[in-house]
């Protein structure tokens, strides 16, 4: 059976806020996911639930092959929205860094997603641009051999070379029959990547389905459909 990231009634609180109110999804690999909402309304919280950062006050959060759970950690790779990166280095030592540190690294895929997305292995971190840096978090997640990929607003305050070098290079990542999960504000101009869409609110789930039928549906594009959702 395809291997799954199974959600189940997650909550996460912090005191008495509540950023995750019972929320119960899947994602299968194979497919690009988009968790579309607002800031503030408990994406990064979930992406960090799923990838084991934050433990959920109650629920629980299964990756499984068939009916064996296995250590999601092992199978998962993460890139921030924000932070990350060791802003004194330069790209090319801080690749050979984190290349080390992690046992899953690629330095082919490595090498190929320094072309495609165009990186400046000798500039120093701190003179990027927020463009550039974006890409860079992208890369560093990309380049792990994994399941499953999070990626945090990886489209958000950037330009547009930027956009559109890393929505190619996540529709790239497809074909090796990963998952991707994309957390946005932004939809327009990428929401013709997402096979799957979840959109939530205040830490819920209010409104999911397959990214087409919820076009034939509503007679509208998904950012037409978000529009309608969170006016």
């Amino acid at each position: 059976m395809t291997e799954r990231i199974e959600v189940h009634n997650v909550f996460k609180k912090y005191g008495k806020k509540v950023a995750l109110s019972g929320v119960s999804l899947s994602f299968e690999r194979g497919k690009i996911y988009g968790v579309f909402g607002p800031n503030g309304m408990g994406k990064t919280t979930l992406l960090k639930v799923i990838a084991g950062i934050l433990r959920p006050t109650t629920g629980s959060v299964l990756l499984k092959n068939g009916e064996n759970v296995l250590d999601r950690r092992m199978f998962i790779s993460y890139s921030p929205e924000d932070g990350g990166l060791y802003e004194n280095m330069r790209v090319k030592d801080f690749l050979d860094f984190v290349s080390h540190i992690f046992y899953s690294w690629s330095k082919e895929r490595e090498s190929q997603l320094v072309e495609l997305l165009d990186i400046p292995l000798e500039e120093r971190i701190d003179r990027l641009s927020r463009g550039y840096k974006a890409r860079l978090r992208v890369l560093a997640a990309l380049s792990k051999k994994a399941m499953f990929y999070l990626l945090d607003e990886p489209f958000s305050g950037i330009d547009p070379t930027s956009r559109h070098r890393i929505k190619n290079a996540i529709s790239e990542y497809l074909k090796e029959g990963a998952a991707l999960i994309i957390t946005s504000h932004l939809i327009g101009e990428i929401e013709s990547l997402f096979d799957f869409v979840y959109f939530i609110d205040r830490g819920e789930i209010v409104l999911s389905g397959d990214a087409e039928e919820l076009r034939k549906q509503y007679g509208t594009s998904i950012e037409g459909i978000y529009i309608n959702t969170f006016r």
